[in-house]
């Protein structure tokens, strides 16, 4: 365990209640759940489409119209439990999606302190869009943790996983037979240079 790990579990105690209360309250199953993809897509999908609303809700707690004449402060004074509370509601829409795919409290906590590391790390180096810290193919940044970057031919960092290469060879491949080149002709291109596909 590293040392931020050590540090700080902020999730302590927080998923198990949540499974607990959803199963006494609501009957949710979420080890059934588990076994039936389609229901715990169909309710997690659900989960999150309660987050993004409670979310909205909470934003109309704050006073981010650019227009707003009156005092912000006024307002935010006023509205700062109500924009709490629905802070909270998002918070429990989430903890069910991720009972729903059996992540615990430490699973969390480890993921939510590597990330941390990893933002840390992005404000050191400068991090940003289009500096090729993105996987070509899925977009998803080569540097989030369970990344295991692919390199290109000069040695850089170009896709998040072998999977991703693959996935953009095939594509690539796809898209050069319809426009007519053969395969032996697409292989050549890959030899000559991966990040040319």
């Amino acid at each position: 365990m590293s040392e931020r790990e050590s540090m700080s579990t902020p999730f302590q105690g927080w998923l198990g209640p949540q499974a607990q209360y959803q199963a006494e309250s609501f009957g949710i199953d979420y080890p059934l759940m588990r076994e039936d993809a389609d229901k715990r897509t169909e309710y997690v999908t659900s989960m999150l489409n309660a987050a993004f609303l409670e979310l909205a809700e909470a934003q109309t707690e704050t006073p981010w119209k650019p227009w707003m004449t009156g005092n912000r402060a006024e307002v935010w004074t006023e509205n700062r439990g109500r924009f709490i509370g629905e802070v909270v509601d998002v918070l429990f829409f989430l903890a069910n999606a991720l009972c729903a795919v059996d992540c615990t409290d430490v699973e969390l906590s480890r993921a939510y302190n590597a990330k941390m590391l990893v933002n840390e790390q992005r404000q050191v180096s400068g991090y940003g869009y289009g500096d090729g810290s993105k996987c070509a193919q899925c977009t998803r940044a080569l540097d989030e943790p369970g990344a295991e970057p692919v390199l290109n031919g000069e040695g850089e960092p170009t896709f998040c996983s072998e999977a991703c290469r693959l996935e953009s060879d095939r594509l690539n491949r796809e898209t050069l037979r319809g426009i007519g080149l053969s395969d032996a002709r697409i292989d050549a291109i890959a030899n000559t240079k991966r990040t040319t596909l």
